[in-house]
């Protein structure tokens, strides 16, 4: 089959369409398109809802290396959270009662856990994040 050939997902039983989307997956994470990965991934689970086995240990390994949990402080969580509301540093300072050097230092010590290039980059990685984990649920 050559990469033009269309695939008819329809002909194929439930685990296959699984495999499709996981290798749609893992190809999205190589090129480093997280949240088309993150996607394909929440189509592969829906389709694993009462298969276990191989092949849903494959998609949680695949879903690891995308998700890649970062170990955040309750003080920086509820930094995060506010910050994925949209709010300035200030604004989160005066929301959480604490200064907003302090909210700085929360949100350089979560991009520095998460490799994250900017704030928006961060915001990003965790809605991708949460987004797959709800799918996993």
């Amino acid at each position: 089959m050559s990469d033009r050939e269309v695939i008819d997902l329809g002909l194929l039983d439930a685990p296959d369409r699984a495999r499709f989307h996981l290798a749609a997956a893992r190809e999205a994470a190589r090129v480093g398109h997280g949240t088309a990965a993150a996607v394909e991934l929440s189509k592969s689970r829906a389709y694993l809802l009462h298969w276990p086995g191989r092949i849903a240990s494959s998609l949680d390994q695949v879903a690891a290396t995308i998700l890649d949990t970062p170990s955040v402080t309750p003080a920086q969580q509820k930094v995060l959270n506010l910050l994925l509301e949209g709010l300035s540093n200030e604004d989160i300072a005066h929301q959480l009662r604490i200064s907003p050097r302090t909210v700085a230092v929360h949100v350089q010590a979560l991009l520095r856990n998460t490799a994250a290039r900017s704030r928006t980059d961060l915001a990003v990685r965790e809605l991708r994040r949460r987004f797959t984990a709800l799918n996993h649920a």
